[in-house]
């Protein structure tokens, strides 16, 4: 019989997925359900590990590496199964078969081949009532890298920003009225810090103050102050080791460049945040618009706290298309037609009148599954 638990399946080489998943993890244990977490690379090797950092590290350095990267393995999905360490699958799929979940909430499609295991080891319970619903979630406004390989049987999709049917993934926080917003506008290259980001802020520095995102504290920018904050993660934190315990964590961050009223004198201060709240989030809904490359969390922050988009350019097709679809929209407008507004506030405002306009009673797709059971809701 399943277990009447929720398992999230995600990746964490990028925080694409991983951190939409940990928001689905932290409202669905809010209403009091009891929820697995599992990152797929908790199962690969060593080895695959030390080449996964190495290869971030290069697509750091280079935007067409990363590209060339992207295409290698669209057409290798078998470098995931490489990855893999024989001991550890084994001894997830005992657990999983021993206490299966009621719910399986997928956000990566690199999962879908090991369920396909899953259920062909469950041999004639691959059917009925004791086989775990499964839900894939899609944060990207089309069909991303990851899901192009397969399916599984009596795999239910779901793509929160379809056109017209947009859906927050969890509750979004009340949205901070333009008028109270700082002067600010935050940058990031996304999950992995991809692209040229060092142009936009020297353009952008001097007409307003910054929010940086980067990916580690050992990254910090010397010239930070208080006005310009730096939101890092602590550098030994890791998605698939730190960030999966006790049902999916955010990442450890410390928030440089706050001004403690106190002493008068900049401070290295853990970010004053909720844990159960996405951390960046707080900090963006102060801002009036957040420039980065158009990937899905990217889209899901703003549609969650209002915030315009400046797109700088995508990282693959999936991407291009999500660009495009919050630029139709009316949420979004890319950086060189930005500049070529001379950096005004107000086609930013025109693109948070849109969210806000956008918002009106949208549904909550966590809220389907926080209380009900397979029967009910499968």
């Amino acid at each position: 019989m399943t277990s009447g638990t929720i398992a999230i399946l995600t990746a964490s080489s990028g925080l694409g997925s991983f951190v939409p998943a940990v928001a689905l993890s932290k409202w669905f244990q809010r209403q009091q359900r009891s929820v697995r977490f599992y990152a797929l690379e908790q199962l690969y090797t060593p080895q695959a590990l030390v080449r996964l950092e190495k290869t971030k590290a290069q697509c750091r350095r280079s935007l067409r590496t990363a590209l060339l990267t992207q295409r290698w393995l669209s057409h290798s999905p078998g470098s995931i199964r490489k990855a893999i360490d024989a001991d550890k699958w084994q001894a997830f799929k005992a657990q999983w078969q021993h206490c299966p979940p009621e719910h399986v909430f997928l956000f990566s499609g690199f999962w879908l081949s090991f369920i396909s295991e899953l259920q062909a080891a469950q041999g004639a319970r691959t059917t009925g009532e004791n086989q775990p619903v499964y839900h894939g979630v899609h944060v990207d406004v089309t069909t991303s890298l990851s899901w192009q390989p397969g399916e599984i049987g009596g795999l239910k999709h779901h793509h929160l920003l379809a056109e017209g049917d947009e859906q927050f993934l969890v509750p979004p926080p009340p949205v901070v009225d333009w008028a109270q917003r700082e002067s600010r506008v935050a940058v990031h290259g996304g999950g992995w810090d991809i692209g040229d980001l060092d142009a936009c802020i020297a353009m952008l520095r001097s007409r307003y103050t910054l929010l940086l995102g980067q990916s580690s504290l050992a990254d910090a920018d010397a010239d930070a102050d208080a006005e310009n904050w730096q939101l890092l993660t602590e550098p030994d934190w890791l998605p698939w080791q730190h960030g999966c315990v006790a049902g999916g964590q955010y990442p450890a961050q410390t928030l440089l460049g706050q001004t403690e009223t106190r002493t008068g004198e900049q401070s290295r201060a853990i970010n004053a945040r909720c844990p159960d709240e996405p951390p960046f989030q707080q900090l963006l809904s102060r801002c009036r618009a957040l420039i980065t490359k158009p990937g899905g969390a990217s889209l899901i922050d703003s549609m969650a706290t209002a915030t315009p988009l400046v797109l700088l350019p995508p990282f693959g097709d999936y991407e291009a298309a999500n660009g495009r679809a919050w630029i139709s929209r009316g949420f979004a407008l890319s950086f060189d037609d930005w500049k070529a507004q001379g950096f005004a506030q107000a086609p930013l405002y025109r693109c948070h009148q849109a969210l806000l306009a956008m918002r009106g009673n949208r549904s909550v797709y966590g809220e389907k599954y926080a209380n009900e059971d397979a029967t009910e809701v499968g």
